[in-house]
Parts: structure tokens; sequence; C-alpha cells
């Protein structure tokens, strides 16, 4: 199961919920959600892997935590700007970012998609070190 999947059905229903006719109306009660599910990520720690070959090797583990946390902070970012899209009642631009969310599973794609790059140059077994953002 996906770290955030509790958040991503909370979004997908946020995306239904704006696009529902009889819903168009009740934008306020959106943005309420939103507030919340931004709250719960700011809240949530995510475990992230990097791969080391050795212990002497491990400079980069803190440059790949920094960049665990610049997309969990994007995702946060994103996520204050559909509140001003849904307080704007700007439908479509809530949509946009709605879909980008939905898509990148708050960008922990991109950031696994990033970690997963790093190899060794000499052919070794590589190792886990994990840590949370």
């Amino acid at each position: 199961m996906q770290p955030l999947q509790k958040e991503l059905d909370e979004l997908n229903v946020i995306k239904h919920a704006l696009n529902a006719e009889k819903n168009k109306h009740e934008v306020h009660l959106l943005t309420i959600l939103v507030k919340r599910l931004e709250q719960s990520l700011r809240n949530k720690e995510i475990k992230f892997y990097a791969l080391y070959s050795s212990k002497n090797q491990l400079e980069h583990i803190n440059t790949y935590k920094e960049r665990a946390k610049m997309y969990k902070n994007k995702a946060i970012a994103k996520l204050q700007d559909l509140t001003e899209a849904l307080t704007r009642k700007e439908i479509t631009r809530a949509n946009a970012i709605l879909d980008e969310l939905l898509d990148t599973d708050f960008f922990t794609k991109d950031t696994e998609k990033h970690l997963s790059k790093w190899k060794n140059s000499t052919r070794t077994n590589f190792q886990r070190n994990y840590f949370t953002v």
C-alpha cells in the first residue's frame, strides 16, 4: 500500500465533489477539507530510502533527504495554491492542481525517481538507508 493512500483518497473525493454539479456552491467546504489535508500532510512522515555501497560513502544521503523535503514542501505549497484557487472559485485551476497532485502522488513518485538515479561506479551489493521526511 502507498504511504499516502488515505490522503490520495481524500484528494480524489475533493476532485469528484468539485466537479459534481450539485456541489458547485459549496466550494468553501472543499476549502476546509483541503486545509485539513494540508495539515495532515505536514504532520505525516513519509519513508524513503537511499542506496549506498559502504559506510564510507554516505555523502549523497543528506542531499537526498533535502530533496525529499523539497518535494514534500512542494506538495504542501500546491495544496495552499489549491486553497487559494477554491477561495477565488477558479475551478479550472483547481482541477489542474488536483490532477498534478494525483498524478504524482503528492510528488512522491518524483522523489523516488530522483532517489533511484544514484549509481555506484563499481559493481557491488547495495544497502538501503531509510529516512523519513
